[in-house]
């Protein structure tokens, strides 16, 4: 059998198309995802659960093959959690629904991809969404994903107390952080409806969908290579269970994420051919940009012990209710560059249950990576080098953010309930300690105790196993110091993109048109994160929802020619 449209990755993007593709009756399509199925109406109790912290940490969703390094000195590389199940990334993340600045994607257009300003793809976002709490022309009220904010009444006492602190600043509260994009803070837009995620393949997959005859789904089964016939793409040669077999289709479109979109191009000989050679991989396409131009949101952040009638709200179960959108006022930067997120709980564990943390995300960040295949073999992973803070404007912003961050919990009321602040970060102690097990939960629940005894106890506990003697007062006092431990410290957002990015033909960096067709190659398209030019001021999970609306017209469009 031919399909007329074989789907690669069942991520946020492969839910999205499939959807829509196999909604034209007459079109055979075929959707393949490396990991594990979830049935409509029946998700796993970690991943419907509003609070993310367990379901992005549980191994079973995730690759275990991806590592990233964060600074260009090198350093060991570490792993980088990608989302391996249905839905990808809107099953295990933190359902932030922030679509960014309208500048970010005029700035697309600018950068080569036409016809994605913002005036193109407005409509899109509003296509995908179903807007619980805003009407008007801004806004969709019938899309598949579910749009909701919990507003001021309903905060936790560690955002009403955030809330309070902003305002004694001089910041604004917003209505709406999606109408528009100006300096401010407000309510988060998330993913969810009723207490409950809402993924891409809860949205767009549910039983109805499945049970289109034209639409078949294969899980746990790993595409090890598109095959070529002279400059088109028929076929893919796909694992399962132990069992190789190949799958022709007319328009094969790769949608596995930021990471694996170049792996699968690269493993089948397409990329820079300096690169393939050195692996020994035949090159079957010379495209330079396959793994370039990499991005992620920069991040660094402080802690804090939480009053208890402060801490995370058990029956809304979020952590994260607002943020704000700021100017880092550093010289070549962009206004409202910057965003910084308040959360009422740091991790699962209990020791995380009694800790807020305060991190600040580069919003437009100037460093841009790579990522390389680690080895020749089939099931060779990736590395991607980061690179953050290469560009020294980054690294003084997040300088800057720290700073923010000292004179924010120093404001009242929040300086009454989250006490003792101290520099934090995503350290391999702290990644450790993260994984669901129950001996972690065992250590935590003793380091808790110390968080919950007497001040001196609680201090010194911090200070000697948490922050390793260091203090943010010392920290904030000294340009050398902080510099020096931003560096160290820098951490990842979760949010990369870029490196298959999108560009007009004249752009030897492009890996696809502004349609998403691989460039040199017919029938071979990429839908994902990776296609994404420059980083948005957001999340990305929304963002690519609606880029793979609109390729999805782009395909539609191609096979009715």
């Amino acid at each position: 059998m031919i399909y007329d449209v074989i789907v690669v990755g069942a991520g946020t993007a492969g839910c999205v198309l499939a959807g829509r593709l196999s909604a034209r009756s007459g079109l055979q399509v075929l959707l393949i995802e490396a990991g594990m199925d979830i049935a409509p109406n029946d998700e796993p109790d970690d991943i419907a659960d509003s609070y993310a912290g367990r379901a992005y940490l549980n191994e079973r969703y995730r690759w275990n093959d991806i590592k990233a390094q964060k600074r260009p000195q090198g350093g060991p590389a570490r792993n980088y959690e990608q989302a391996c199940i249905m839905g990808g990334g809107s099953s295990i993340n933190g359902q932030v629904a922030l679509r960014g600045a309208p500048e970010d994607y005029d700035a697309w257009s600018a950068l080569g991809a036409s016809g994605w300003s913002w005036e193109d793809v407005k409509h899109y976002f509003k296509r995908l969404e179903r807007d619980f709490d805003f009407e008007g022309e801004d806004h969709g009220a019938a899309g598949p994903i579910p749009i909701r904010r919990i507003f001021p009444n309903q905060w936790d006492g560690l955002a009403a107390a955030t809330s309070q602190a902003l305002h004694a600043m001089g910041y604004e509260q917003l209505p709406d952080l999606n109408d528009g994009y100006r300096e401010g803070f407000g309510s988060l837009p998330i993913s969810n409806a009723y207490g409950r995620r809402v993924s891409c393949a809860t949205a767009y997959l549910p039983s109805a969908v499945r049970h289109r005859p034209n639409l078949r789904i294969m899980t746990h089964a790993r595409v090890r290579r598109i095959n070529l016939d002279g400059c088109r793409a028929v076929s893919l040669e796909v694992e399962k269970d132990g069992v190789h077999e190949t799958l022709s289709g007319r328009e094969i479109i790769v949608s596995g994420g930021v990471m694996n979109s170049p792996r699968l191009l690269l493993q089948s000989g397409i990329g820079p051919a300096r690169s393939l050679r050195a692996l020994g991989i035949e090159t079957k396409a010379d495209l330079s940009g396959v793994g370039a131009n990499l991005q992620d949101h920069a991040a660094i952040s402080v802690s804090a012990y939480l009053q208890r009638d402060a801490r995370f709200n058990e029956r809304i179960r979020r952590h994260a209710y607002l943020n704000l959108r700021y100017s880092s006022g550093i010289p070549g930067c962009p206004p409202a560059d910057m965003v910084l997120n308040p959360v009422s709980r740091s991790a699962w564990h209990p020791l995380g249950a009694r800790l807020a943390t305060f991190q600040v995300f580069i919003g437009k960040p100037f460093s841009r990576g790579h990522l390389e295949l680690a080895g020749p073999g089939e099931d060779a992973g990736v590395i991607a080098q980061l690179n953050f803070l290469s560009d020294q404007r980054d690294c003084d912003r997040l300088m800057h953010g720290m700073r923010l961050i000292h004179q924010l919990v120093g404001q009242e009321p929040l300086r009454s309930i989250a006490l003792d602040p101290f520099p934090s970060a995503y350290s391999p102690s702290a990644q450790a300690i993260a994984q669901l097990t129950l001996v972690n939960a065992a250590i935590t629940k003793v380091g808790a105790l110390m968080l919950d005894g007497p001040d001196a106890v609680r201090r010194q506990f911090i200070l000697k196993f948490i922050t390793g003697g260091k203090t943010l007062n010392g920290l904030v006092a000294s340009d050398r110091e902080l510099e020096a431990y931003v560096r160290e410290n820098v951490s990842v957002g979760w949010h990369a993109c870029g490196t298959c990015r999108m560009g007009d033909a004249a752009d030897p960096a492009a890996v696809v048109d502004p349609l998403g067709r691989v460039r040199e190659l017919d029938g071979l398209w990429v839908a994902d994160a990776s296609i994404i030019p420059e980083i948005p001021r957001s999340n990305i999970n929304i963002p690519t929802v609606m880029l793979a609306e609109k390729i999805s017209d782009h395909v539609l469009a191609r096979l009715s020619a």
